[in-house]
């Protein structure tokens, strides 16, 4: 399968199921990150070659030189490798409107292996990867194509930015997968021009090719991500919660421990539903993109902004002493909770969360303890009394 670019005196194609191939005219400027023939040099071609997620080939360089063999592509070569499935390709293409420059960017992406530069990694291996080629219409100095790397890896990050995308991090000290990603631990940048045409001297975000790349790059990383890991800014929460080590069963764990077992004793009791009616609501809720999602969202960020100023106790202790500052910053969280019920579940669900979390306070007695954070106990706990009093609401509704 051809694929389309605009940047003349380049022929790309999709092999199969096997590879992609980018045929230049001519030698052509390159500068690369890729582990065969990567650095400057003047390339003939690029490869970007498909393997499976497990591949640990004792030969890698052999590897590739026997696809180089098997499709024909002409010396010197620029190759990769990549577990992302090569049909899930994204191409984007850019020019201004004066038609001086024109950009295209030819992108396979996975996140797998999500990574947060400067964070040791519990996968740094995985081949699940991002992949550029970017191809320029123009005559770029070793600056400029320097400085088209450092484009691309800003616009890759912010594609990953606004699809909220979270590392698996080592350093963090419970699992909740809290840090944004900046990219996979196996990313690639190749950047190739034509050698004609306009001088550029300098690029970067600041002037037009280098917002036409960025552009490019964005929309590419965004469009492969959702093709290859079904990734999109408006998926649903409970897929974002998963991203961030939280499953159903976290919920059960709170909600049998604080709300049935605890209301099993008094006349609430009455109220609450059987475990698999609750199960079936909370899935239905957890569904939701829409305002249940934002405020959950905006409990994970006042998480990470506690943690950050030194605010958050590790191992789930919870702080709550009168007239201390763990008491001003653990009040917000709580605070948090009780708008996600009362949300989720109207007063009701304000009354059960209110009644769940002072078992937590005065006892200290976490289902998640070092696990999650007393925060994420907070909201987590609102979802659950919303549920619940969504489920009365309804009960008495019909």
């Amino acid at each position: 399968m051809e694929l389309d670019v605009i940047v003349p005196g380049v022929r790309a194609e999709v092999v199969g199921s096997e590879c992609i191939t980018v045929l230049f005219d001519r030698p052509w400027k390159t500068l690369s990150s890729a582990f065969f023939n990567g650095g400057f040099v003047d390339s003939r071609s690029v490869l970007n070659m498909h393997v499976p997620k497990s591949y640990r080939h004792q030969d890698p360089e052999g590897h590739i030189r026997r696809m180089i063999e098997k499709v024909g592509l002409p010396e010197p070569v620029v190759g990769m490798m990549t577990a992302a499935e090569m049909e899930n390709v994204a191409v984007v293409s850019k020019e201004d409107e004066g038609g001086e420059f024109r950009v295209t960017a030819i992108i396979t992406a996975g996140v797998s292996n999500p990574a947060t530069a400067g964070e040791r990694q519990r996968f740094p291996f995985l081949n699940n990867t991002i992949i550029v080629i970017l191809l320029l219409d123009g005559d770029f100095s070793p600056a400029a194509m320097t400085g088209s790397v450092s484009v691309v890896t800003e616009a890759k990050t912010v594609a990953l930015r606004e699809l909220d995308v979270r590392s698996f991090s080592m350093d963090s000290g419970y699992s909740l997968l809290t840090n944004l990603a900046s990219g996979t631990t196996t990313d690639t940048v190749v950047v190739s021009c034509t050698g004609k045409g306009k001088s550029v001297w300098f690029n970067s975000t600041g002037i037009e090719v280098g917002r036409l790349m960025a552009l490019a790059v964005k929309e590419g990383v965004l469009e492969a991500l959702e093709k290859q890991d079904k990734l999109r800014v408006g998926r649903p929460l409970m897929n974002r919660l998963e991203e961030r080590g939280v499953f159903i069963d976290h919920f059960m764990r709170i909600a049998i421990d604080h709300y049935f077992s605890h209301f099993s004793e008094n006349e609430s009791r009455d109220d609450l539903p059987g475990e698999e009616i609750f199960r079936k609501e909370l899935e239905e809720v957890l569904s939701s993109s829409g305002g249940v999602c934002s405020l959950v969202m905006a409990g994970l960020g006042l998480e990470k902004e506690e943690e950050r100023r030194g605010f958050m106790p590790y191992e789930g202790e919870i702080v709550l002493r009168k007239g201390s500052n763990e008491e001003i910053h653990r009040l917000p969280s709580r605070v948090l909770g009780g708008v996600i019920a009362d949300y989720i579940g109207g007063m009701k669900g304000s009354k059960l969360y209110e009644e769940s979390v002072e078992i937590f306070e005065k006892t200290g007695n976490n289902p998640l303890k070092g696990e999650m954070t007393p925060t994420m106990y907070y909201v987590l706990s609102g979802i659950i009394g919303g549920v619940i009093g969504r489920i009365v609401k309804k009960g008495r509704n019909e």
